[in-house]
């Protein structure tokens, strides 16, 4: 088991159409539930998703992949009393 950090690009390459840059983060993503890995992201990751949904205005996706972050990853939120 391992924690696995991922950051936004791999997250919109799995929800949208990359190609085989999709392909592969897919085929990824598949197999970290069976090494039982942890797939750990960071609070700025949400943010940095959801700012093209956002500035579209389109509120659909955006819950979406709020819900799907949320679902499929540990947030790491920035804490300032951690140095």
């Amino acid at each position: 088991m391992s924690r696995i950090f991922w950051d936004t690009n791999l997250f919109i390459y799995l929800w949208e159409d990359y190609g085989p840059l999709s392909e592969a983060v897919q085929e990824l993503r598949t197999k970290m539930p069976r090494r039982d890995d942890q797939l750990v992201t960071s609070t700025l990751t949400l943010g940095e998703i959801l700012v093209k949904p956002t500035a579209a205005g389109n509120t659909a996706l955006c819950s979406k992949y709020e819900d799907a972050v949320s679902g499929a990853a540990l947030l790491v939120p920035f804490d300032a009393r951690v140095a």
